[in-house]
């Protein structure tokens, strides 16, 4: 009685290598590759808010500015892309071992985009990316930011 082969097929195997091979040049050469976001220069910037964000005790956030002034309570529902985005900046903070409640700066650009940078960091993410209904989050405190403006400065 001969026993049963189990070998895999030859070009299974082949395309497994290539695919394994391929995708390390890839990462290898998009590590190699990489490009540094340009800084924004002065003319380019529209203005700029410094924001904290506080969890509220229902699960909501707090967006205020710098100087304690409330820009927006946002429910749980409200605040879930601002959490996803706070929460990869936050990882960001740590690895750097920069202090966790330091401001985030929210930009607006002379082209329209908004940005949300972490200056603790290095990191700046246009926030319009993620699509318009999830940047509309980080449009209202920018709107609301505009609105004290006025207030703030009289």
């Amino acid at each position: 009685m001969s026993t049963p082969r189990h070998d895999f097929p030859r070009p299974m195997l082949f395309a497994a290598a290539a695919l394994i091979v391929g995708s390390l040049f890839v990462a290898t050469v998009g590590a190699l590759t990489r490009q540094e976001t340009p800084a924004l220069r002065g003319d380019e910037i529209v203005a700029a808010y410094d924001i904290r964000f506080v969890d509220q005790a229902d699960g909501g956030l707090t967006a205020m500015l710098a100087d304690g002034a409330v820009l927006a309570k946002m429910t749980v529902e409200e605040s879930g892309f601002a959490r996803g985005i706070l929460r990869g900046l936050g990882r960001g903070r740590k690895l750097s071992g920069a202090a966790e409640e330091d401001p985030y700066r929210l930009v607006r650009t002379r082209d329209g985009r908004l940005l949300l940078e972490d200056s603790a960091s290095g990191v700046s993410i246009e926030l319009g990316v993620f699509g318009s209904d999830n940047a509309e989050s980080f449009a209202r405190l920018w709107r609301a930011g505009d609105a004290l403006k006025p207030a703030r400065t009289g």
